[in-house]
């Protein structure tokens, strides 16, 4: 768990050297008229506001199974193949959130479908606090259902009313910045609730009693090394600092599950954002073939002549933006019919 301070060159320069290619990325997307990205896109409430639900969905999802999977098998000691199985409910909970994500998403809409999914997750992860140093599978069992449902639904809603905001021509580049923002939360995941376990575990073992300052120093960078140090000294003090090091494990997780929950519930207000209901817009209509042209003598088709459905009528002035454009289509949403 423990890296390079925080005002090392290794830490300091990365950051700099990335956030000048941020900018001159940009810049050069601003300028060109066919961009890699268009960055227009952003300007939209939604379209911003769907990324930064998807961005934070994700990292507490990778950050909280990265540790998980360190409490299952450290903590509680299980074995991989144990540590797997537990993990299942998480992954089975998603894969039943992924099939009635279409029915919600038509029923609730996305803001209330995505700000539920946020409060769902952080009521699983604040019931996840109560895990201790000893096995409890009902609990684990309940949260990690819990968990994976609740992520799933935002993640779906979420995605969904990204790729709806995004124009029909710029479709392919609102996915590629979707698939983006799931790897940038996991890499913040990984980094921002790591950090947070860290600065939690590490005070736990600056003193422990008969051992040497220099081993509770090396204890302080992750549980696994704790115990590796905690094996070289053997008897009663690898003993004690065994038990110092399961302690602060443990009350690092807590302290990182009430930040995650802080940060999930900061997603739910963000979702507020989100538009209630996905409209469709109108269907293009279908241009004739040279050969086909209609004989203006002849009387007009009742289908061509048919009154607009509610989904082409206009909204203030202006067609409402479609959810046509989102991977599952407009038919399989019946949005706005």
């Amino acid at each position: 768990m423990a890296g390079e301070p925080v005002e090392s060159a290794w830490t300091v320069v990365p950051l700099l050297v990335g956030a000048v290619l941020l900018v001159l990325f940009v810049r050069r997307q601003r300028r060109r008229t066919h961009p890699l990205v268009d960055l227009k896109m952003f300007r939209r409430p939604a379209f911003s506001t769907s990324v930064g639900c998807i961005v934070l969905a994700m990292l507490a999802l990778v950050g909280l199974e990265l540790i998980a999977a360190q409490y299952l098998q450290l903590v509680l000691g299980l074995s991989p193949l144990q540590t797997g199985l537990r993990l299942l409910p998480l992954t089975f909970a998603a894969m039943a959130a992924g099939l009635f994500g279409a029915r919600m998403l038509r029923r609730f809409g996305p803001r209330r479908m995505v700000c539920f999914g946020f409060c769902l997750t952080a009521f699983s992860v604040l019931t996840l606090i109560a895990m201790g140093e000893r096995d409890n599978t009902g609990l684990l069992l309940f949260g990690f259902l819990l968990l994976g449902f609740g992520l799933e639904m935002t993640l779906f809603g979420a995605y969904e009313s990204m790729l709806s905001e995004a124009p029909p021509a710029q479709a392919g580049g609102a996915a590629a910045i979707g698939e983006t923002s799931y790897q940038l939360g996991a890499g913040i995941g990984i980094a921002l609730l790591g950090s947070v376990m860290n600065a939690a575990y590490a005070p736990g073992l600056s003193s422990v009693p008969g051992v040497p300052a220099s081993a509770s120093a090396s204890a302080g960078h992750s549980l696994g090394e704790a115990y590796d140090v905690a094996g070289r000294l053997g008897g009663a003090r690898g003993a004690a600092l065994r038990d110092a090091a399961r302690h602060a494990f443990v009350h690092g997780l807590h302290v990182t599950l009430l930040v995650s929950a802080a940060l999930l519930l900061l997603g739910a207000v963000m979702a507020l954002r989100l538009p209630r209901v996905m409209h469709c817009e109108a269907p293009l209509a279908a241009v004739p073939a040279p050969g086909n042209q209609p004989n203006p003598a002849s009387p007009p088709d009742p289908a061509l002549s048919h009154p607009p459905t509610r989904a082409g009528q206009l909204r203030g002035g202006r067609v409402p933006r479609g959810c046509g454009r989102g991977r599952l289509g407009c038919e399989r949403l019946r949005c706005g019919r």
